[in-house]
């Protein structure tokens, strides 16, 4: 009876294993691809770019949210738990993922930081400074990574070569395709660069502090009302000082964004005399901006058209 027992209980086992094995292929067999899952906007854009038709992608932040104040619910764990690759930015933008790493929660799931290897910038409350590490424990890092063209081809090569190690057979085809795309950020980094006299030493008043990237890479200086997050909050000495300053250097224009609330920096705008002009942070896209079909290039092609119209004379 006891050896009819163990037999029983070595079959369960085996039964039991190899369910979980047939479970775990399911994740690419159901559609014959690799199931992804981008964190936010910007992974979500550069992962499509490179993955196409190989892969099954999703993002999780919502459309039209703001992805510094996002954190999963139970049922999107869930969800992530069932990736074969879960990609996440990195630099701090969402420190939710450090806290599923340490409790190993998506431990069949393979996690990559898109941002790995950039070097980041620092956030001392009024300005940016170079930092060459991943790691800063004394000042805020700034997670604004994709408004760099330059970087975004490294956030790029990361995505493609974790796709490439992931799908080994479609390898090349990730990497020609990363190739393509970073051909594509090159030439936006050239548009940008060849207005870069015109935008040295200028003053760009906007919203919240998300442009340290392209004030650093081309020139200008970043006057924020309020700080790195969508919903940091301004002072009536830091308004007093953004307005002073507008006066001072006769600013003609003001940047405010899509995503979200605007009103602090219309007012101070309208206080001064300034017009408005949209600068997007692109860390999430609106309802209207997807159902345009508009994506990273086209907006960023935007932004620098509105960044001519305020410095270029």
């Amino acid at each position: 009876m006891n050896f009819l027992k163990i037999i029983a209980l070595v079959l369960t086992m085996i039964f039991t294993l190899t369910g979980c094995s047939s479970q775990q292929t399911l994740k690419t067999e159901n559609s014959g691809k690799i199931k992804v899952i981008a964190s936010v906007y910007p992974v979500y854009e550069f992962t499509k770019q490179v993955g196409k038709d190989k892969i099954d992608l999703s993002m999780l932040s919502p459309v039209g949210g703001d992805p510094h104040d996002f954190e999963p619910t139970p049922k999107e764990i869930i969800k992530l738990k069932s990736a074969d690759i879960f990609i996440y930015h990195g630099a701090d933008l969402e420190p939710w993922v450090e806290n599923l790493i340490n409790k190993n929660t998506l431990q069949d799931v393979t996690i990559v930081e898109a941002s790995k290897n950039v070097k980041l910038l620092e956030f001392f409350g009024d300005h940016h400074n170079h930092n060459h590490n991943n790691n800063t424990d004394e000042h805020d890092v700034d997670p604004h990574v994709w408004l760099d063209p330059e970087r975004a081809i490294i956030e790029v090569n990361n995505i493609a070569e974790a796709l490439a190690q992931k799908d080994p057979k479609n390898a090349e085809y990730y990497k020609e395709n990363a190739k393509e795309y970073n051909l594509k950020l090159a030439k936006l980094d050239e548009e940008f660069s060849a207005n870069k006299e015109y935008f040295q030493g200028k003053k760009l008043v906007t919203n919240h502090a998300a442009f340290g990237y392209l004030a650093d890479k081309y020139g200008f200086e970043q006057i924020a009302v309020m700080g790195l997050m969508h919903d940091a909050q301004s002072t009536p000495e830091r308004i007093a000082i953004v307005s002073n300053l507008c006066k001072q250097h006769e600013i003609k224009y003001i940047f405010t964004e899509t995503v979200v609330n605007t009103k602090l920096t219309e007012a101070i705008a309208k206080e001064v005399g300034a017009e408005i002009l949209v600068l997007n942070p692109l860390d999430s896209l609106t309802k209207e901006e997807y159902e345009q079909n508009k994506d990273y290039l086209s907006i960023m092609q935007e932004n620098l058209n509105n960044l001519k119209k305020a410095f270029v004379k």
